[in-house]
């Protein structure tokens, strides 16, 4: 009877690890893609647009505001348990979460839609 106990939870063990590989490779997929936010900024009244692509394990950060040179930032990401985390030109970590069953990309107090 001990025996049976054990394989069993060792079962719900390895199903349960599966489950979260499953989780990641579905954000993966929906991640895929260019998000953006757009803004103004309070003081000098500026609209800005900033976006992230990602691509296969590749981020590249845009932010643009119609008055200078774009500022473009490359690098890579991983995905942990409600984090994208972003390592190269632009270092941040970033949140992720579904809200009315869509995935979206949170920085500070941006959320980013996609938009491709």
């Amino acid at each position: 009877m001990k025996k049976a106990i054990m394989i069993l939870l060792a079962l719900v063990m390895v199903l349960s690890l599966a489950a979260c590989g499953n989780g990641s490779k579905k954000i993966e997929a929906e991640l895929q893609g260019k998000w953006e936010y757009s803004g103004v900024a309070t003081v000098t009244n500026i609209h800005f647009k900033q976006s992230y692509e990602f691509s296969n394990g590749k981020v590249t950060y845009i932010f643009s505001n119609g008055i200078f040179d774009d500022d473009i930032k490359q690098g890579t990401y991983t995905i942990g348990d409600g984090t994208i985390t972003i390592s190269g030109d632009k270092d941040t970590n970033l949140e992720y979460r579904y809200i009315n069953n869509t995935l979206t990309i949170i920085d500070g107090t941006k959320n980013f839609t996609k938009v491709s």
